[in-house]
Formats: C-alpha cells, structure tokens, sequence
C-alpha cells in the first residue's frame, strides 16, 4: 500500500523524485492476458520536452475506442516457426498484432502481422526494434538497425531495411480528459523502414510520443505520425492519438496493491494472499480467455484457489480490489 510521507523534512524532495519516475520491468512489463481499452481521436501536439513538464490533454474527443490484447504467441499457427523468439504478442484481433521478445531489459519486435499498402502481410523480423529498455528515466536514449525479409501475397517478396532511435525526452505530469492526472516520462520512437520489393519500393516513417507511468504496461498516451511513401502511388498519412480509458487506470494506493501465489508452480491448490480485501478473482489461460475460477475457501485477505481439472501451463491470476485496485500475476499448474 502506498505510505504518505509525514515528516516535514522529506516534503521538498518528494516533487523532484514524482517528476522523474523510472520506469522498470517489474512495475511495467506486460503480461499475457492483459486487456487495454484506449480511446482514439485526432492528431495533438506532443508538448514540450525536458523534466518537470505538463501535458494537458483533458481536451481530447474520442472517436471510438479500441482493444488491445496482450497473448501467448503459441495460439498463433505457426509462430514457433515464424517467430521463435517471441514470448509475448499484442493483437487487436483484427489487422494488427505485433510479437515481441521480452525480457528484464527489453520488449523487442521480433515479428508482424498486420498491412502495408492495403496488403496484409506476416514479417519476422531479424533485428527489431525495442519499444522500450528498462528501467527507463529522463535522458536514457538507445538506437539500432531494422532488417527484414517477407512475402506479400500478390506482390511478391519484400526486404526491409532502416532504423530507429528512442529517447525520453521529458518527465512530468500528464493530464487525462475528465481530470486524473499522473506522473510520467516520455519516450520519443523515431524509425525510417525502406521495404524494398521487385515491382515497388515503400518508405515507413514513424514518429511515436508515448508516456508511461508506473504499474502500466501500456502507455497512457500515444501520439502517432506514420506516413508510407512509394515510388507508384501516392503517399498515405496515419496522425492520430491513443489514451487509456480511466477505467484502465489504478492510481495512488490501486496502482500499488500486490498479491502472491503459492505454491507456485501449482498442483490442485494455490493460496492467494493480498494486503487488502478483494471483490474479484479472475484466471485467464495463455490465449487470454477466462477460465472458470474455483473458490475453495475465501478468509478474508486469503482465497484458496481449486486448480483440479486445469490443463498444465501457465495461467493469469487477475484480482481486483474492493477500492478499485489492480493487479496480475502468472500462475504455473503442474
């Protein structure tokens, strides 16, 4: 549970440490089961960079919203062959999933599945990318190559080559339509892809602002300026920008709330312990779908969890807490 802070000597240093969180694998690595709903509407300036910022974007209008699901890579046929390297992969269940290979210091695209000239399309990805490095703070920059070989149905095979830089460019406090505001960093994603192809030769530029703030996976916001270029057509500009619903958001004490698991890994039974009382315990397979929960026993802070009749593999124990809080954790059944 988050602690407020009751000295009186601690109170000037608590605004410069909120102005730079550092963002870290263990508060902001996705996990798999995780759903996102975001808002989409026009393009808005990104702001000005450096610390001790304030994004004001409470005027956004939404234009329709869009879900984003986290998933096991193994549900996709043939990704062991295709993408060998992907541990993780977000989908929209429709025209875009991008797979990623994940670790304590990196998320990195390893794979597509999505368009490019109104194409679909399936790319490994031989050097990718990382949309983010942890831990990340105010300054932290990296950068490398993009390489790729691929097919597109009807127009032949395609070799990509390019780069990207990313810096965090600014810390500070973002605001949100409807007033709830947070603290978080920056990243600026630049990236220049030539992908060329026997007949044609399409050039993707992106430029990404997105912010983070602790225990979220998924950025807050993101403000997105793709533009394809080619050499028989003309080119095609995507400006736009996402925001989490607030409904995806836990803040102040919701954001902090953990739980654990044991054993784990799991075998007919597993204790589940949270630090305050809960109203709702969910278990998701590796594909994402819910799975019916088995409540042995629930004393207060402690549920018993009945795993019998559970296929072995990994599962997501999502729970959320009387006061609106969330969190997830990865469950093994034996």
């Amino acid at each position: 549970m988050q602690r407020t802070l009751t000295l009186a000597f601690l109170a000037p240093l608590a605004a410069p440490l909120l102005a730079q969180p550092t963002i870290t694998a263990a508060e902001n690595q996705p996990a798999i089961g995780d759903t996102v709903t975001v808002h989409t509407g026009a393009y808005t300036a990104p702001g000005a960079t450096g610390n001790g910022q304030t994004w004001d974007f409470s005027g956004l209008t939404s234009g329709g919203t869009r879900t984003w699901t986290y998933i096991d890579p193994a549900v996709y046929p043939g990704a062991d062959t295709l993408f060998p390297a992907a541990n993780i992969a977000m989908t929209d269940g429709a025209t875009d999933t991008t797979f990623f290979a994940m670790n304590g210091s990196a998320l990195t695209v390893v794979g597509e599945d999505a368009t490019l000239l109104g194409f679909g399309y399936t790319a490994p990805i031989a050097q990718g990318p990382d949309h983010m490095r942890w831990p990340a703070t105010l300054n932290d920059t990296w950068s490398g190559p993009i390489t790729a070989s691929f097919d597109i149905d009807g127009v032949g095979p395609f070799t990509r080559t390019g780069s990207y830089t990313a810096v965090v460019d600014g810390a500070g406090t973002l605001v949100l339509p409807g007033g709830t505001s947070m603290e978080v960093i920056r990243v600026r994603f630049n990236s220049t892809e030539v992908n060329a192809g026997t007949l044609v030769t399409v050039t993707r530029k992106k430029e990404i602002h997105s912010f983070h703030t602790r225990f979220k996976a998924h950025p807050v916001v993101r403000i997105i300026a793709d533009s394809l270029s080619s050499n028989i057509g003309p080119s095609l500009n995507t400006l736009a920008t996402e925001w989490l619903d607030v409904t995806e958001l836990g803040l102040g004490d919701a954001a902090a709330l953990t739980f654990s698991l044991a054993p784990n890994p799991a075998r007919g039974l597993a204790v589940l312990t949270a630090e305050r009382p809960l109203r709702t315990v969910e278990l998701r397979d590796a594909a994402g779908r819910s799975v019916p929960v088995q409540v042995a026993r629930v004393q207060g802070t402690r549920v018993e969890l009945g795993l019998a009749g559970l296929r072995p593999g990994f599962y997501l124990v999502q729970v959320t807490a009387a006061d609106g809080g969330r969190a997830t954790r990865r469950l093994v059944v034996e």
